[in-house]
């Protein structure tokens, strides 16, 4: 039996696969995984099979193309870049394995490809939503406006594999099989609505994490807990959040982590300074349990692994869903959230104090943390895959219906 698991995106985007993906080859699974082929060598270095349905070349001729920056035609823009161009190798990798072993899916919803092989070839299919965000808006818009945007490139598509129009392709893209939404009920905001069969499985965090060796492990383990600060993917002002963070680090006199810095993508650490350590992202499952607070750009993962680990969070939300991650923090006690433009050296200062000095903030921290224990996305949404396994042990046997 083989696991193909259909992604597309930053590296938070992909995360959750990669968990996945890892989770089922310690049980003895053949495991695909089919992303853009940034995330080859991240697959790879973890003995993952991996096919590339998205050359990076696409993606920055997306972020060149003046109707991405105005929102009027950036839904639109994004479709034509990112979307449609996955579809039919999504489609055709998924149906080679599929005629050389039996195969079960797990799809971002936006991987439609592997929608049309659920329903074209009879394949199992849980499909997975990253983030609350995805309730409320997709393509950047309501819901409903995206699917005036998909219906008609979806169809020409669906024509060339022989199916009928579908009219509905938001309504559609859910797998029938299973919706999981990778966060906690809790995570979620009590007006967003979902397909009724959605399964709140929580944050499909590794429960193995790598540990971390060498220079990183060495400097979080000199001292006292340092400040750890991440830019995120979107951010696209880095050099001023990390001088922003040297300047806290100073003002408050402790030591900091620098991660995902972009000078040093492929680089080892740099010490800024005695007090400073900066990196390329790692893996934040080891580190964030030894700091003394996080700031970062609230993408959804790295908010889970903050709660995983109790610690304080300071909010700098870039974009999309970011905006949505941080005010749920603050409604939850275990942080605040702040705008990029009001992030200074004072304000991020000042807000680090009051976090650090906040009883009840590191009470409620430790809350979270035992409520991010007691479910995991990794481990449920592998029960409802192994469940489909067992039910469908050959390609073919079921019909998911359109």
């Amino acid at each position: 039996m083989r696991l193909v698991t259909a992604s597309l995106g930053s590296l938070g985007d992909i995360l959750p696969f990669l968990n996945v993906g890892r989770y089922f080859k310690r049980k003895g699974w053949n495991v695909t995984a089919l992303a853009n082929e940034k995330h080859q060598q991240l697959f790879e270095t973890h003995d993952i099979e991996f096919g590339s349905i998205l050359a990076e070349a696409q993606i920055h001729l997306l972020g060149q193309d003046p109707a991405y920056a105005d929102p009027k035609t950036q839904p639109q823009t994004i479709a034509r870049y990112l979307f449609f161009p996955p579809v039919l190798p999504v489609y055709e990798r998924i149906k080679a394995l599929a005629d050389q072993e039996p195969v079960v899916i797990l799809a971002q919803r936006r991987m439609f490809g592997a929608r049309l092989a659920q329903e074209a070839l009879g394949l199992p299919l849980i499909t997975a939503s990253l983030t609350p965000y995805e309730s409320q808006s997709f393509l950047t818009v309501d819901p409903s406006q995206a699917g005036d945007i998909l219906r008609e490139p979806l169809n020409e598509i669906r024509k060339g594999l022989g199916l009928a129009a579908n009219d509905d392709p938001i309504g559609w893209m859910d797998s029938p099989q299973g919706l999981a939404c990778f966060f906690p009920n809790w995570f979620d905001e009590p007006e967003n609505r979902w397909p009724e069969h959605r399964r709140c499985l929580g944050f499909p965090l590794d429960p193995e994490p790598d540990p971390i060796s060498g220079e990183i492990m060495d400097f979080v383990s000199e001292g006292e807990a340092p400040l750890v600060f991440l830019a995120g993917t979107f951010n696209h002002l880095p050099d001023r959040f990390f001088g922003i963070a040297r300047e806290i680090c100073e003002r408050l006199g402790k030591r900091g982590l620098f991660l995902g810095h972009p000078h040093l993508e492929h680089g080892k650490p740099v010490r800024i300074n005695q007090k400073i350590l900066a990196s390329r992202f790692i893996p934040l499952g080891a580190i964030l349990s030894r700091a003394a607070a996080l700031v970062h750009h609230g993408g959804v993962g790295t908010c889970a692994e903050a709660m995983r680990a109790g610690a304080p969070q300071l909010v700098v939300p870039n974009a999309f869903d970011q905006f949505i991650h941080g005010r749920i923090v603050q409604k939850l006690g275990i942080g605040e959230v702040t705008t990029v433009d009001a992030y200074t050296p004072a304000t991020g200062s000042d807000t680090l104090k009051r976090l650090l000095g906040a009883a009840g903030a590191q009470s409620q921290g430790r809350r979270v943390a035992d409520m991010v224990a007691s479910q995991n996305g990794v481990v449920g949404v592998s029960a409802l895959l192994e469940t489909l396994a067992e039910s469908r042990q050959a390609r073919g046997l079921a019909t998911a219906g359109p």
